[in-house]
């Protein structure tokens, strides 16, 4: 996913190979409990991706997490608003709509 919001570009924070669970995953930093397609984190764009970042939930500047079966977390900061954050993750809906 890229988002441009004024003169900053965000881009999905990509997962990372865990070789205990021989797959790719993502820290949620607790903030999602359960898998889905719809889960995503949004970091600066222009910053180079650090494997094992120790700052990564510092730099993540939108998260969006399946919390339950009908719960989401929203985490936000700056530079969004809680309104531009909402219209983001609905956004992230409209292309799925055929796996709810």
């Amino acid at each position: 996913m890229l988002v441009r919001v004024d003169d900053l570009e965000l881009r999905s924070r990509a997962p990372e190979y865990n070789p205990r669970l021989q797959g790719f995953c993502l820290d949620f930093f607790g903030r999602a409990r359960l898998a889905s397609v719809r889960n995503f984190q949004l970091v600066d764009g222009n910053a180079p991706p650090v494997p094992n970042d120790p700052d990564a939930e510092a730099k993540c500047k939108l998260l969006f997490g399946r919390w339950s079966d009908d719960e989401f977390h929203l985490d936000v900061k700056h530079p969004f608003s809680p309104a531009d954050a909402f219209a983001v993750a609905v956004s992230s809906f409209a292309t799925k709509l055929a796996t709810i």
